[in-house]
């Protein structure tokens, strides 16, 4: 009994290409196939089916144990419309939506010889970066802020948004994604945590640039800024904005030797709901360190 259902669980197992480690007693009681599957108001899967797995054996399509009912994660997703990753090395599973505007950004060959594609993509309006090692199958994927990536010879850099509420504040985290040298890396590192901050980013060289404050109309009690920060010195400068006043839709006009131009339009908020948009730039300068 205890082989039969060792075999049962890992043909199921199968089915999502994940491989588990079972620690069961002789007796035991698994019923399977015992449930029927509706998806969107269609019955999809019915009573006493297998499913195909992806290379093409049959498996079972529920397994009751104990009280619970399990099943098979890379069948659901597909039927529900979402992409399921799995990632052997960190042990890790990944669900978003379908992918579209899939851009390559690197790729590279990782400790164990394993050739990795580092991409970015989105998905339910929500931009992600992947990591996928096509030899193996195994694929990872992070969520991103906004669109704003930087790729340099060892790492992306990356922000990916920690949000939570309280008093109004929110926290990002600028993430460092090494180049894989080892699995124990693919969790990336937060090496810059930002509070308040617009998910507007954009790198130039080392320097990522970006609005602070809290963005709001009717006269909102805060004062905007434009930030900088050194992904690789940790440095940092700042650029206030002044009360009631706040910069949106920051992008690089130009950058050329030291001096990077950014451009924003400088919104005024008024305590009436008047408020004021204007175009306006700024520059700044690496070697001093300074917005002027």
């Amino acid at each position: 009994m205890k082989s039969y259902i060792k075999g049962v669980i890992t043909g199921f197992a199968g089915a999502i290409a994940l491989t588990f480690t079972f620690a069961m007693a002789d007796n035991i009681e698994v019923a399977l196939n015992g449930v029927r599957l509706n998806i969107n108001g269609v019955d999809t899967v019915q009573w006493g089916e297998d499913i195909t797995a992806s290379d093409g054996t049959d498996a079972p399509s529920s397994l009751l144990y104990n009280g619970t009912t399990y099943l098979p994660m890379r069948k659901l997703g597909e039927l529900l419309g979402k992409k399921i990753y799995w990632n052997g090395d960190s042990a890790t599973v990944s669900v978003t939506g379908g992918q579209s505007d899939i851009k390559k950004l690197a790729e590279k060959t990782d400790a164990e010889g394993n050739v990795w594609t580092y991409y970015t993509f989105k998905a339910d309006d929500k931009s992600y970066i992947g990591v996928k090692d096509n030899a193996r199958g195994f694929e990872r994927v992070y969520g991103m802020d906004g669109d704003a990536v930087k790729v340099t010879d060892n790492a992306i850099y990356y922000v990916h948004d920690q949000y939570y509420c309280l008093y109004r504040i929110y926290e990002s985290k600028v993430k460092k994604l090494p180049f894989y040298t080892d699995s124990n890396s693919q969790d990336g590192e937060d090496i810059k945590t930002i509070r308040n901050a617009q998910n507007e980013w954009v790198f130039d060289g080392d320097w990522m640039f970006y609005i602070g404050g809290e963005i709001g109309g009717n006269g909102g009690n805060y004062s905007g800024s434009i930030n900088a920060y050194n992904i690789i010195t940790g440095e940092t400068a700042v650029h206030e904005m002044g009360y009631r006043s706040a910069a949106i839709d920051l992008e690089i006009a130009d950058s050329k030797d030291d001096v990077v131009t950014l451009s924003y339009k400088k919104a005024s908020y008024s305590i009436t709901g008047d408020d004021e948009y204007s175009e306006a730039g700024i520059t700044f300068d690496r070697s001093t360190k300074e917005f002027k």
